[in-house]
Formats: structure tokens, sequence, C-alpha cells
């Protein structure tokens, strides 16, 4: 790591949270940023100080020029994790260790218990059909007797 990245990082200032999950505003942004453009990486990483790494090494190839160039619109990296933690519900830390939840597979599992929801009740109407049809199959013929 360069010393100019490890003196542009320290300068940053702690910005104050605006939101009612503690976060702050610009924090959130870029956790969203960061996650979106490096999620394939980010979850081979297994530790805070090779995320931590990561973030300030990248920075430059996944944000904005706008962000860039404008170092208000910098947040450090404790807020940015922060933010990806308790806004974008993506990553949690036990003892500096990470561990990243897996939207995609919470998402296919969702679908799988509706379709499996869905396929219970069609068997169910399936059944009752039946149990109908027998049901009046067994009356008609009590009737022609």
């Amino acid at each position: 790591m360069s010393s100019s990245s490890t003196k542009t990082s320290s300068r940053i200032n702690f910005v104050e949270p605006d939101m009612d999950n503690g976060c702050e505003t610009g924090s959130c942004e870029l956790a969203k940023l960061f996650y979106n453009k490096n999620e394939r990486v980010l979850q081979r990483l297994r530790f805070r100080r090779e995320l931590s790494n990561f973030y300030i090494a990248t920075f430059a190839d996944w944000a904005t020029p706008a962000v860039i160039g404008n170092p208000n619109l910098h947040r450090t990296f404790s807020q940015v994790l922060f933010a990806l933690v308790n806004d974008g519900k993506v990553l949690r830390i036990s003892n500096s260790r990470l561990n990243w939840v897996n939207n995609c597979s919470h998402r296919q599992q969702n679908h799988r218990q509706q379709n499996h929801r869905q396929q219970n009740h069609r068997q169910q109407n399936h059944r009752q059909q039946n149990h109908r049809h027998e049901h009046h199959q067994h009356s008609s013929q009590d009737h022609h007797q």
C-alpha cells in the first residue's frame, strides 16, 4: 500500500449519522456502490483487514468520478463497513471474521418455499376434488339401487 493512500484515508473525517439505523447517507451510498461493483470478489474475503485493504486499494476503480473528485463525499472505511452491516444487511462480522449474507440463495430459498407451498396447495385441492368425485359416485350409485 502506498503512503498516499494511507494519507488519503487518514484525512477522511467521520460524518455524523443521519439515519434511524445509525448509518450516514453518504456511507450507505458508498457501501452500495462498493458492494454492487465488487460483490464477487468481496464474497471471497474472510477478514475485516482484507476488506479494509481492498476498499482503500480499489477506491479509484469503483467510486464514481464525482465522488473521487470531491473529498467531502469520501467516508471512512469503518462508516462504510457499518453501512454494509446495518443498512445493506449483506454482511455480519464476528471477531474480525466476515460472514457475507448470500442474498441470492436467500431469494432462491424463498422461491423454493413458495413453490413447495403452491405444490402442496395443488395436491390438497386435487385430493379434495377426488374425494368429492368419489363421494358423488357413491351417492349416485346408492340413488340408482
